[in-house]
């Protein structure tokens, strides 16, 4: 019997512990997301005009307006695309990036 009483509660306590941790935090995680979360994964915004996503039309509007971008480097006077955050030549920080 007294064996009996030390299974129970050694079982006990495994299942507790890690629910009294793993409870809270799925209560505090549900609690925080809402269903804000669930309607932004399912239903992502669109762009009206392209009908893709606004991610990919901001994407490509960006990569557009990069073409003409030069940075020239401060160290040693290259000019770089816009889309580059190091020089190609030295290797040094571009201005403002």
């Amino acid at each position: 019997m007294d064996a009996l009483v030390h299974a129970v509660l050694y079982a006990g306590v495994i299942l507790l512990v890690p629910l009294s941790i793993l409870v809270p935090l799925f209560l505090f995680e549900y609690v925080r997301g809402g269903r804000r979360a669930e309607a932004r994964l399912s239903n992502p915004p669109r762009n009206v005009a392209t009908g893709r996503g606004l991610s990919e039309g901001c994407a490509a509007s960006r990569g557009a307006a990069n073409v003409n971008d030069a940075v020239a480097c401060r160290t040693c006077g290259a000019v770089n695309e816009g889309n580059y955050t190091f020089c190609r030549e030295c290797a040094d920080d571009l201005a403002g990036r």
